[in-house]
């Protein structure tokens, strides 16, 4: 968690120069606005996840100084490079998966169990207070904003690469792998099965929303702990 936090107000202000070096965009007074604020309310954030770790007794260096591993890269890294080379606007569609569905209750129960602990939820307990205006927030500016197709369709693919990644990154922590004696075939099979059932439940899904659908669901019904007991597959990874 402590990448992903400690990443978002860097990654605010950078979409925030981003918009300021296109002075005649006029997605630029709302954008902007909202950049400001949002570096404002995620000031901190990370310093909760490092408490956390104190309070478990770890070390906190060894999350200050590790490298970011390949799914971090892959979900922070993507957002540069979209806002660097397409427009700011696709943050909106990272910021809408992170922060649209806030730590579950039940999230926060499990651990505090898990750990015997109830001084072990800082970032968590945080999160699941701020995110929910922080959620609504997003949504209401991107009902304000008139995007023209490829906008809208950038900000969709950046919320469904957002969740592939967060996907990814779960099963780096919990080391998943195929359960033994499980053909390749087989767990295709079983994919095309989801993805079928994703679509007939949301008859609107295009064929790789369906993937990205059917792919969360099936991680979170593998997980019989953190996932499983969180409100949504990034439900531990709130900035």
């Amino acid at each position: 968690m402590y990448p992903v936090a400690r990443a978002a107000v860097p990654l605010l202000r950078f979409a925030r120069r981003q918009c300021l070096q296109h002075p005649g965009d006029k997605l630029n007074g709302p954008l902007v606005g909202f950049f400001t604020q949002h570096v404002r309310e995620e000031r901190g954030h990370d310093r909760w996840v490092i408490a956390d770790l104190t309070a478990l007794g770890q070390d906190p260096s060894r999350a200050t100084g590790a490298l970011p591993t390949p799914a971090i890269t892959d979900l922070l890294g993507a957002q540069y490079q979209l806002i660097a080379d397409v427009h700011p606007v696709a943050l909106l569609g990272c910021l809408a998966v992170l922060e649209g569905n806030p730590p579950a209750d039940q999230l926060l129960e499990h651990i505090r169990a898990a750990t015997g602990r109830q001084d072990v939820t800082a970032a968590l307990s945080g999160h699941s207070a701020s995110d929910a205006a922080h959620g609504q927030a997003v949504f209401a500016l991107l009902d304000r904003l008139t995007l023209e197709p490829r906008l809208r369709a950038l900000v969709g693919f950046s919320a469904l690469h957002t969740a592939s990644k967060a996907i990814a990154l779960f099963a780096e922590l919990a080391s998943v792998e195929p359960a033994a004696g499980s053909p390749a075939d087989e767990i295709a099979v079983h994919r095309k099965e989801a993805i079928a059932d994703a679509r007939a439940r949301f008859p609107g899904l295009s064929d790789g929303e369906a993937a990205v659908l059917a792919d969360i669901e099936q991680f979170q019904a593998g997980r019989a702990d953190v996932v499983a007991h969180s409100g949504d597959v990034a439900g531990g990874l709130f900035l």
